[in-house]
């Protein structure tokens, strides 16, 4: 199986996925599904060109990872021919279909050794309207990579179209190099003082997040969805304390959760799963693969007494975990002695949202992201999406529905907006010493709805982020 193949050891980062891979066969758990709608004369050649040729430049969608001797090896492919692009024509109660082909797409498991990890589907509604679904296996992208994956798609397909020669490959190393980097990086000594900070970080933590079904020896990764759209005047607010107060967007939402979290533990100390985009450096910002670590950020609201104070809190402690990050997760759980699951039961993000109309055009045609993907699995117990495009603020809580019910769901949801706006709005009034959750406001549920429509969910169920430092945005 190995001969006439180079294998070169794995990315540290990536021996979680094997591991779990190998676990569980035949899951499609990792599986990483996005939707793009196309809307225009579609050039079928020019969007295969497009395809074939990221492909090619990107050795981490031509890897393939191998067990030899009970250990993980990847082994780079040659390009071989055109990327294939079945076209299914949905004709009648098409938008069903379609959907349903995108789900089966998104439920169908990869061959980590024996078949390429990008699958690519083109969905037909009729002769200006085209869906391209493109299903990747978590181990070869991050949601970072989506996003070269998708400029890079657009500058081919549109030099193709006009007759320009192609786009000269990006100045980037490959994954390969990256590997490479992170296993030297990661020297016994640097692994036992990190491991060592983490210990004492971490003494003695833990949050009992109250759930509707008691927890199970193990669980599925059975997952719901609830979208929620973050009000203008809020999410302004939210940017403009942030500035004042030396601190990042992602650092304000995370203090609503922190508090939303305090309430509903009945504890001012608390841990929420925070992703780090592990990119070593702005020489890896071109290059596609998976990247992020996530970790585990304690935060005690014991002395604050304001939104403004835990904010300071909770800067602080981010800071202190992302120059902490290094060692990936699965490592820093086992050298710790913990279950990730009981270290890590909450974990928040905050992502570039997906294009919207008119915002993206290759050529000719508009391209926009496609709702029809949605999130069917979790990683964690509860997971807070917060997706920022021009002029707006979503989010989506992915949460575990062997713990949680919807309804349940939407009462964080509403105390979480409940937190985030009663904090920017007057970050220096008392904290609630146990705010409570309350059903959603009806008029203020219409009122985001008319602000527009929820983005289509979050293509990695995982923590993510796209910024190419150590702290999210």
């Amino acid at each position: 199986m190995t001969a006439g193949v180079t294998l070169v050891p794995i990315a540290p980062i990536q021996n979680r996925l094997w591991f779990l891979d190998r676990l569980t066969p035949g899951t499609a758990q990792y599986n990483v599904c996005v939707g793009y709608e196309l809307a225009g004369p579609l050039d079928q050649r020019a969007l295969r060109t497009a395809l074939t040729e990221v492909v090619a430049r990107h050795d981490a969608l031509r890897t393939n990872y191998l067990t030899v001797r009970g250990r993980p090896y990847a082994v780079v492919r040659p390009v071989v021919g055109e990327v294939p692009l079945p076209v299914v024509r949905l004709g009648p109660d098409a938008e069903r279909k379609a959907r349903a082909i995108a789900a089966a797409q998104a439920g169908t498991p990869f061959d980590l050794a024996g078949e390429p990890l990008l699958r690519a589907h083109l969905l037909a509604f009729d002769a200006t309207r085209h869906v391209l679904v493109l299903t990747f296996h978590h181990i070869a992208v991050d949601d970072w990579s989506l996003g070269i994956v998708l400029a890079e798609l657009g500058e081919i397909y549109a030099a193709s179209r006009a007759g320009r020669p192609l786009p000269a490959d990006p100045p980037a190393p490959g994954y390969a190099e990256f590997a490479a980097w992170q296993r030297r990086a990661l020297s016994p000594g640097r692994v036992a003082e990190e491991t060592a900070y983490w210990q004492d970080v971490l003494a003695g933590a833990s949050m009992e997040l109250p759930t509707d079904r008691p927890r199970g020896v193990t669980a599925s990764a059975r997952g719901g969805e609830a979208p929620f759209a973050v009000p203008e005047p809020v999410a302004a607010a939210l940017t403009a304390l942030a500035r004042s107060d030396r601190a990042t967007p992602f650092m304000v939402a995370l203090t609503a959760l922190a508090v939303l979290l305090r309430g509903r533990t009945g504890s001012p100390d608390v841990i929420v799963g925070v992703p780090v985009a592990g990119r070593p450096g702005p020489e890896f910002a071109a290059t596609v693969g998976f990247f992020v670590n996530t970790v585990p950020v304690r935060i005690d609201l014991s002395a604050a007494r304001t939104f403004r104070s835990a904010l300071a809190v909770v800067r602080r402690a981010l800071i202190d975990a992302l120059d902490h990050s290094l060692v990936p997760f699965d490592r820093l759980v086992a050298g710790l002695g913990r279950e990730s699951g009981t270290l890590v039961r909450v974990a928040c993000q905050l992502l570039d949202d997906q294009p919207g109309p008119g915002e993206l055009r290759w050529h000719d045609l508009d391209v926009a992201a496609w709702d029809g993907v949605t999130a069917s699995a979790v990683r964690t117990e509860l997971e807070l999406h917060l997706l920022r495009g021009p002029g707006r603020l979503h989010g989506l809580a992915c949460y575990s529905t062997d713990l949680f019910d919807a309804a349940t769901i939407d009462l964080l949801v509403a105390g979480y907006l409940d937190a985030l706006a009663s904090g920017v709005n007057a970050p220096d009034d008392p904290l609630p010493e146990l705010p409570e959750l309350r059903e959603p406001d009806p008029a203020a549920g219409d009122a985001a709805g008319e602000a527009g429509k929820p983005p289509s969910a979050p293509v990695i169920v995982d923590m993510r982020t796209r910024r190419a430092g150590k702290e999210p945005s």
